[in-house]
């Protein structure tokens, strides 16, 4: 029994030397004073922070919404300017850079304006970066061409930006009636003289773009399948795929009218009535009465 009591009081003083032993080694004022230092000062700041937080809700909630508040008046300025440029502005750019694309594409027929003008205004409006870059884009091409055709020297007029013709140029036809003219004016080419003659000279210039693109053209014209393609393809281009006749050709009655010879006015003639000539009667004799 004593024996056990002596091994356990041997390992209960080792124990407590090597407890102080390394208290002593680890164990530094300085340092248990810096770190209660910081763990005050982390309470404060904590404290700070909510008292803070407590104090704007209260101002928050409990503000006089009668009461001029200058901090609030400029948030809901800035609050309304950001939805009005999000509801209307970018819209509005989708819509002009889409009509831009859609007039540039005048070479073409009439459903690639539709899909690149679908195509263009969806993606300005879901994407605000390509619609910035995209407005850039047309902005310094439209600062070239205004220094290269008003600023140089040049005598013949380069075209670099599209001829706007309508908002979605796809038809010719421009109806009598005042209605359907109002609902589609903004599909309805061209709108003026001006523009009128535009259209050959675009389409010519891209023909001419068209065949210098085409290195081996003069190699191959004169080949019998390829001469009747690029026939056909310069009649699509110059006549057929804008045929400003198309007006006039639309309005026209089904049956063609005969033109009518303006007859000049009949003098009118009074009737003349025939009269008999009048024979003279003889006198007759009396007779006498008989007896």
């Amino acid at each position: 029994m004593s024996d056990n009591t002596g091994d356990e009081s041997i390992f209960t003083k080792f124990k407590n030397l090597v407890s102080y032993k390394i208290n002593n080694a680890v164990s530094d004022p300085n340092a248990e004073k810096y770190a209660a230092e910081r763990a005050k000062n982390k309470e404060e700041k904590e404290k700070q922070l909510a008292a803070a937080k407590i104090n704007t809700t209260v101002d928050t909630t409990k503000s006089n919404p009668n009461q001029f508040n200058a901090k609030r008046f400029f948030n809901k300025i800035i609050n309304h300017t950001t939805q009005i440029i999000r509801i209307i502005f970018f819209p509005f750019v989708a819509l002009m850079l889409a009509m831009i694309v859609a007039n540039e594409m005048i070479v073409y027929t009439v459903p690639v304006r539709i899909i690149f003008f679908i195509f263009t205004f969806l993606v300005c409006c879901f994407m605000t970066p390509l619609c910035i870059i995209l407005g850039f884009y047309y902005i310094l091409k439209g600062g070239y061409s205004y220094y290269i055709n008003n600023m140089t020297d040049r005598t013949d007029k380069v075209i670099i930006m599209p001829t706007i013709y309508a908002l979605l140029p796809i038809t010719m036809y421009k109806p009598e009636s005042s209605f359907l003219r109002f609902f589609l004016y903004p599909f309805t080419y061209p709108k003026s003289a001006i523009s009128e003659a535009e259209i050959p000279k675009t389409m010519e210039a891209y023909l001419k773009d068209l065949k210098e693109s085409f290195k081996d053209l003069d190699k191959v014209k004169n080949l019998p399948f390829f001469s009747k393609q690029l026939e056909k393809i310069e009649i699509k281009l110059l006549k057929t795929l804008h045929d400003l006749s198309i007006t006039s050709k639309l309005n026209v009655s089904a049956v063609p009218l005969v033109p009518v010879t303006p007859v000049a006015p009949v003098t009118p003639v009074t009737p003349v009535v025939s009269v008999a000539p009048v024979v003279p009667v003889e006198p007759v004799m009396p007779v006498a009465p008989l007896k």
